[in-house]
């Protein structure tokens, strides 16, 4: 899985209205999200490639047999028509940039 962190040295402060700025700079829609603790998103696939961005909160992706958590300035690349599920970890909601080109 690919997974890039945010770099406040060169993007500023980890907001999702950064965050959104900068992958609409790459062609991308965003939608900001909250998702309560507790939180299961069942496998599923997108029909174009996504980026989503934790902004806050610990959410656990599975894509391609293997998991990963996610924390505050994870950015997890979601490849067109793969399956893939989400759950939120912990107490603490999770706030989601979910960006789809």
């Amino acid at each position: 899985m690919l997974v890039e962190k945010w770099d406040k040295s060169t993007a500023g402060p980890l907001t999702a209205e950064n965050v959104s700025s900068v992958l609409q700079s790459r062609g991308y829609r965003c939608l900001v999200e909250k998702y309560d603790t507790g939180t299961t998103m069942h496998e599923h696939a997108h029909d174009e490639p996504r980026k989503d961005a934790v902004i806050s909160g610990r959410l656990q992706v599975g894509m391609f047999g293997k998991e990963v958590v996610l924390t505050p300035g994870d950015i997890i690349n979601i490849p067109e028509g793969i399956d893939h599920d989400a759950v939120v970890l912990g107490s603490e909601p999770v706030v989601l940039v979910e960006a789809a080109k």
